[in-house]
């Protein structure tokens, strides 16, 4: 019995040894692309093409920094309100529309309904570019091309099908019981889905801005087709267009000023992440709940 127990203690023993190798392998290879993103990014253009490179940075040199900041070329800091109004816009629209129309398509009995649901749903099986020629054309009707608010109600479009069906999921988690005391005591419809409803549904609808939030944030596709003017540019489309053609480039390494452009832009996203992380996992939870 006692080199049974021995011998099953070392099978788990070598099961989890393999477990952690192998989790540890997939973080290494995750992590590494951010870490030398941001070592390159405190590079000089010597180090960067020094012909026996180093992973490290000899100094935290933030010449890549200025150049973002302090050229007259790049407007590097019109791009990052472009992209905090497109976002704000783009998450603001999405989570009332899902609340709303997942409390609808979870409560409320209409005609349809299910195939409406259905139809809804099938769309985010559809690539995000077939119909890019089509949404431009309608942007260009609609005089949206060019616009913040524009850009922002076709993002809120793409991304609002999942969220729908999450929203909805997260109400049918909820008990009846609930919403038949708050009847009884005279609430109206209204009153039933701000007082209890969107509460009890804090979490899915934190999912849902940070899904929206991050989507809006670094969008390329639709940014570029649908921007030209260099003044409504987004962080995304500025760091691709700008950067490579400006003649200042000539005294900065373009590799070590892309790198600190992907970090900066990358910095609110992480942060915005790690600031409601607990309740965006509480969200995912009740999304699969439900």
């Amino acid at each position: 019995m006692k080199r049974y127990l021995l011998l099953k203690r070392g099978e788990i023993f070598r099961q989890q040894f393999t477990i952690i190798i192998f989790l540890t392998i997939i973080s290494i290879i995750a992590i590494f692309p951010i870490f030398w993103t941001i070592c390159s990014s405190f590079k000089t253009i010597q180090e960067i093409y020094s012909i026996s490179p180093s992973i490290l940075p000899k100094s935290l040199n933030f010449v890549n920094y200025r150049f973002l900041f302090e050229t007259s070329v790049i407007d590097y800091k019109m791009a990052i309100l472009n992209s905090i109004v497109v976002s704000i816009i783009t998450v603001a629209i999405v989570v009332l529309c899902s609340a709303l129309g997942g409390y609808g398509f979870s409560r409320v009995y209409f005609k349809y309904r299910d195939q409406v649901f259905n139809t809804i749903i099938m769309l985010q099986f559809v690539p995000l570019t077939a119909g890019i020629i089509a949404q431009w054309q309608i942007m260009s009707i609609l005089r949206l091309r060019d616009s913040l608010i524009g850009l922002a109600l076709l993002l809120a479009a793409m991304i609002l099908p999942s969220s729908l069906m999450l929203m909805r999921q997260v109400f049918l988690s909820i008990p009846t019981e609930l919403e038949d005391a708050a009847k009884i005591d005279g609430a109206s419809t209204f009153q039933l889905l701000w007082h209890v409803m969107l509460p009890l549904a804090g979490g899915g609808l934190i999912l849902v801005a940070v899904n929206s939030f991050l989507f809006a944030w670094g969008d390329f596709i639709y940014a570029r087709t649908m921007l030209t003017l260099p003044s409504k540019y987004t962080l995304p489309v500025i760091i691709t267009v700008s950067i490579p053609t400006t003649p200042a480039t000539l005294r900065v390494a373009t590799y070590g000023v892309y790198n600190a452009a992907a970090l900066i832009t990358a910095l609110p996203a992480i942060i915005f992440f790690i600031g409601i992380q607990n309740r965006f996992y509480e969200g995912a939870r009740e999304g699969l709940k439900g």
